[in-house]
Formats: C-alpha cells, structure tokens, sequence
C-alpha cells in the first residue's frame, strides 16, 4: 500500500508541476468561435479519482487493465504540489501559448495515473511519421513515447503508429476504423493540416465531413478517448486557410489543439533562421526541429493534466453537421479477386506494406472493375516516376484520368467518386499510358460488391 501510495503521489506531482509558477487554465470554461450543437450521442458518466481514491471502474471497452494501482481514501496527499523543476516550468512557460485546452486531457490523466498505463494512437502524414529526422526515427512522435516513459517509468505506454506520408484526412476517414478505433486508443493525435493544403482539401464542408467522421469513428469506439488536433505546416503557409476551420471543429468537439507550425515559427529568431529547424525541401524538420515539436506536445500533455481532482468521463459526441461516411473502410485490392493482367505485388511504393502488397500492371487497357453500393469511392494508388495514367468510368460515363506520375514515390489516397446516391456503382479502371499502375487498396464508404 505504501509503494503504491508514493507511486501515485510521484505522478500527481508530475502532472501538476507545470502549473507551478502560473496557474493553469481552467479548462471547465473555453470560448468558443460557434454554436455547439447540443445534441449528443453519449450520457455521462463520470469516474472521479481524488488525490486519494482511485475508482475501480473499468475505464474502456474491452480494456484490460494488467497494472492498476489502488490506495486507500484516507490518503492526506496533496493535489497541487507546490514545487516544479525549472526544466518544466520553462517548457510551460515557452510553450503553453501555442496550446488551446478546451476539454483538456482529463482521461489521460485519469488512465495514467490510475491504470498506470496509456495508448496512444497518431494520424497524420510524413511529418508526424518522422521524415527529416536523422537521430530518432519517428520524429516527434517518439520523442514524445520517450519523453513520457522517462518522466512516467512505473506507466505502460503504447503506440499505433497509422500515419503514411504525403496523404491528408481523405486517407484518414477510410483507415480511422481499422487502424485507429479497433485499438480503443485513449489518446489520439490527428494531424493532417499540411497535406489537405497539397490535395487541394480546402472546402469547409469537405473537412468537417472527414473530421467529424474520423472523431465520431474514434468516439464511437471509445467514448472515454482524448483526441487532440496538432497543425503543422510549410514555409509557404500551406495550412493557413485550413487550421481556423479545425479550430472550429475543434471548439465544437472541445478537443485540444497544439499550434506546432506557429510554436516552430516563434523559435525562429536572428540566430536560428528556417534552415536551422528543417531541411532543404522546407517542409520536413530535421532534428532540431522535432526537438521544438516534441516538447511542445510534451508540455501540452503535462498541461492538460494540471488540473485535479482527475476524473474519467463520456467525452461530447455531438451531432455531425452533415452526413457522416460511417461505412468508411479501406479493402485490400490484394485480398479480392484479380483480374486478367493484374498480378498481385509484394512490394507498394516506397516500401510501404499497409495493405499487404498491392496489385498491378504494366499492360495499357487492361480493366479493373469494382462495383460498390455506397456514396463514396476511390483508391490508395502509387504516385512515382514510373507511374502513368489511371483511366477510370463511373457507371458507364465518360472515363476521366488521374495522372499518377510524380517525381519521387508515394502511396496516395484519391477519390473518383464522392457524395453519389446510396445505390450499386460500378467503377471501371485502366492504365491508359504509362510504366506502370499500382493500386494497394480500394476506399470506400459503402458495401464491396465484386472484383472482376
């Protein structure tokens, strides 16, 4: 009982250090920038632990838990240590302008100081992935794990790592169920900002239809999940017209979002000028820079955790403003049948084997036909040099083409045909000119009907 009570006070203290020096936002109270629609999906329920009491509640669905910690309510320890390390209290000070809390992280909290364990789930694209980074492979993202494991070395902390370079929320929306949800994560980073800059997904209603989809997926799964926005951006400022719509998102959810575009720009000054955060393309940090963004998202973890008693509740889940793509999956092309002049291939792209392998042709007009009922369609395709042109009809009309060639290599998700009537559509695709056609996986919100 005793090692279990130091325990559980060595991780209050933790939690609470950065506020030390400045009080933390309250994060029971947030401006919003629109109406929240009022309307959920989930009934409250709470798990309130004090400094001295731990619920044996079970926290999520299909969770169990194998390192758990219980002490006794008489407990005198304190919920706001009044002592921090200068290491903290300057990471708080650098940084906690560059996150918004809103709803906080009072789960993860929750989970971690008294389950003493955490899984965390990352969506995102090259950057979030780790490209640029020389001295820890994962960028931020393992900056981040080791962060926490040395700070937090009696937690149990895991990672699923469903990010794929150069693809933005479209990738996501079909993939959030499969490689995010299925693992009721209890903490998830979504970052996708940049790359729906370079896939021109910039409307307001597209990107509220995949982020309330991806959030309602993830919620679905685990009402109890904390799922925080991260914005990255280039030097172009790709991301500028996109981060105020997350934001609304965002507000509305009340989900904490951490600026790491803005954070990385501020730390720029007559010393250390763009060159010294990334790397020649100007758009992937190198390790000074993962550096920035790793203690960014560390200090905006402590900072969600600042305020207790730590309670474990149904997060908001309410209504979606559109039509949510609930039927999103992605289908592995390899797992349905190939048609003649198709060959399945071990290898994807770059090396990527999300989907095990891909299939592929050299050979022009050789069609691929999927029929679906759904409303929305399309295909995880390689961009490369060796890539042509995918020609593809929709229900019989006239084929259009997707011009596959690209100066470096890179699955790419791309969609040939969104918001259609909820009924049967036939999607009939052909390598028009070209090396080469490879397709890893078959995207859709709907039904798979046949292959042929």
């Amino acid at each position: 009982m005793k090692k279990a009570l130091a325990i559980l006070i060595a991780l209050a203290m933790l939690f609470a250090c950065v506020g030390c020096g400045e009080d933390p936002v309250d994060t029971s109270a947030t401006t919003t920038t629109q109406a929240i629609d009022t309307t959920t999906e989930n009934v409250d329920e709470t798990t309130t632990s004090s400094s001295g009491s731990v619920s044996s509640k079970q926290p999520t669905k299909g969770y169990s838990s194998t390192k758990s910690t219980s002490v006794s309510s008489t407990s005198s320890t304190t919920s706001k240590p009044t002592r921090a390390s200068e290491f903290h209290k300057a990471k708080y000070k650098r940084y906690g302008k560059y996150i918004t809390v809103r709803g906080g992280m009072k789960n993860t909290a929750y989970r971690i100081v008294n389950d003493l364990q955490l899984r965390i789930s990352f969506m995102g694209g090259s950057v979030t992935e780790g490209m640029g980074s020389s001295r820890v492979k994962g960028g931020f993202r393992t900056r981040l794990i080791n962060f926490l494991r040395e700070e937090c070395p009696s937690a149990l902390f895991t990672e699923t790592n469903s990010t794929l370079g150069g693809n933005g929320s479209q990738y996501g929306v079909y993939v959030a169920e499969q490689m995010v949800a299925s693992t009721t994560p209890d903490l998830v980073f979504i970052e996708y900002a940049v790359n729906n800059g370079y896939d021109g997904v910039r409307d307001a209603d597209k990107l509220w239809n995949h982020y309330e989809t991806m959030i309602h997926t993830i919620r679905k799964a685990n009402p109890y999940a904390d799922i925080v926005l991260v914005y990255v951006s280039d030097r172009g400022e790709t991301s500028q017209n996109i981060i105020p719509i997350l934001e609304q998102i965002a507000d509305k959810y009340q989900l904490t979002s951490i600026n790491l575009h803005q954070a990385m720009k501020d730390s720029m000054n007559s010393d250390y000028k763009w060159e010294y955060y990334y790397g020649d393309d100007s758009v992937h940090p190198n390790d000074n820079g993962y550096d920035v963004m790793a203690e960014v998202l560390f200090g905006a973890v402590q900072y969600g955790l600042t305020t207790t008693p730590y309670t474990y509740a149904k997060l908001p889940l309410p209504a979606a403003k559109g039509t949510l793509q609930s039927e999103a999956k992605a289908v592995a092309a390899t797992s349905c049948t190939i048609p003649t002049g198709w060959a399945k291939s071990v290898k994807f792209s770059y090396g990527v084997n999300l989907f095990n392998g891909c299939i592929q042709t050299t050979e022009t007009g050789k069609t691929l036909t999927v029929k679906f009922k759904g409303t929305h369609f399309g295909v995880l395709v390689e961009f490369a040099e060796v890539a042509g042109v995918l020609e593809y009809s929709v229900d019989g009309g006239t084929y259009q083409q997707l011009n596959c060639n690209l100066n470096y290599s890179n699955p790419k998700a791309r969609m040939l045909l969104e918001n259609a009537a909820n009924t049967e559509h036939t999607i009939t695709m052909r390598l028009a000119s070209g090396s080469r056609m490879q397709i890893a996986a078959y995207l859709m919100n709907g039904t798979l009907v046949s292959v042929g």
